[in-house]
């Protein structure tokens, strides 16, 4: 049987960094697997090839950009032992197509993404997976108001952030992490 992996939380957290860990282990294992990230991830286009996942801290692997995830199974799947998927919350077609994955072809799969926007809305599907999962692992970053450590579960944007449009894809030149505190401080939500 396989298994489904959700690691969530807000930006910085590490989650991305998570992933190339456990692609990495696989590597040493010798196991056959497929790293994919969303073709609006374009963050570090600048720096690296699209064709990779880069950390906030600028580790990096390589993987497959799709625009849609339905589009792997143009792939032959047969030995493949876990299909890796970073910035999952924005492939529309999350669900049925980690399920299909999971269930029929029997592949792991890892998903690393946000489990809220900056306004702390659910983003995309990533949630919905949540009762089909094996596990779901919920990492914070650290407060940077605080600079003392303080688990900060949530994003904040710190530009256009009135706006109602979810997808702002950035960096440290557009988010930062938060605790509650000073997340409620910076918002109209107090």
């Amino acid at each position: 049987m396989a298994n489904l992996d959700i690691i969530i939380g807000p930006m910085f957290a590490g989650k991305s960094c998570e992933l190339i860990r456990r692609i990495r282990l696989l590597k040493v294992l010798k196991k056959d697997y497929i790293v994919i990230k969303p073709k609006i991830d374009n963050r570090y286009e600048n720096l690296y090839d699209s064709t990779m996942i880069v950390s906030h801290n600028f580790d990096k692997e390589h993987c497959c950009v799709l625009e849609k995830l339905e589009h792997i199974f143009n792939n032959n799947l047969d030995n493949i032992d876990t299909i890796f998927i970073d910035e999952g919350q924005f492939f529309n077609d999350l669900v049925n197509s980690v399920k299909k994955l999971v269930e029929h072809h029997k592949i792991n799969v890892v998903i690393t993404g946000l489990d809220g926007d900056s306004n702390r809305n659910k983003f995309g599907h990533i949630l919905d997976l949540i009762p089909f999962c094996n596990t779901c692992t919920k990492i914070n970053a650290a407060c940077i108001m605080c600079l003392d450590g303080t688990p900060a579960p949530f994003s904040f944007r710190k530009i256009n952030n009135n706006t109602d449009n979810q997808i702002l894809i950035g960096a440290g030149d557009s988010y930062m992490s938060l605790c509650r505190k000073h997340y409620l401080e910076s918002t109209d939500d107090s």
